[in-house]
């Protein structure tokens, strides 16, 4: 007779369609039920199936509003914000 295997999945949305999911928490919510569901799978030496991450909003396509990140511009383009020349001293510093 052969043993049956315990599986831990998180589940990140109700609409979840394997390759995308729609609307639902975002990523860091996202990331403590995936980390718990890691975990407990490690504790009881079960099985652990990945999530799908990629999920598609389309309330955000519905009010029409503006991407905040333009990945493109941000890739290439080397920013100088982060040079120790240009930041403020830290307080009490």
């Amino acid at each position: 007779m052969e043993s049956e295997k315990t599986y831990f999945y998180p589940v990140l949305s109700d609409y979840d369609f394997g390759w995308f999911r729609l609307s639902g928490p975002g990523l860091a919510n996202c990331m403590f039920v995936a980390a718990r569901a890691y975990i407990l799978s490690r504790r009881e030496n079960a099985g652990y199936i990945s999530p799908t991450w990629t999920k598609l909003s389309p309330g955000t396509f519905l009010r029409r509003e503006k991407f905040l990140i333009n990945w493109e511009s941000a890739d290439s383009k080397k920013s100088d914000c982060c040079l120790r020349e240009n930041c403020a001293p830290a307080p009490g510093g």
